[in-house]
């Protein structure tokens, strides 16, 4: 698997925010709106992000039943 996996997890504030904002004002399909295209949107409009890290968290992509299953054997 990959060394480092992204959560999905995002905590917006700040200058990212009020450009968040402005997305949700001018975005006529926003229930369709999928996450990266947020953060696609703040990055092109010069806002950053930073990554913080908890080195003993684990986090467990959990698509299916089965994942679920396996998650739960590991918990």
């Amino acid at each position: 698997g990959l060394k480092h996996k992204w959560g999905q997890i995002v905590y917006v504030t700040g200058h990212e925010y009020k450009i968040l904002l402005r997305l949700f004002g001018n975005h006529r399909d926003l229930p369709r709106l999928l996450l990266y295209e947020g953060i696609k949107y703040i990055i092109n409009n010069g806002g950053s992000f930073h990554i913080h890290q908890d080195r003993g968290m684990k986090i467990y992509d959990i698509d299916s039943q089965k994942d679920l299953l396996k998650a739960q054997e590991l918990l």
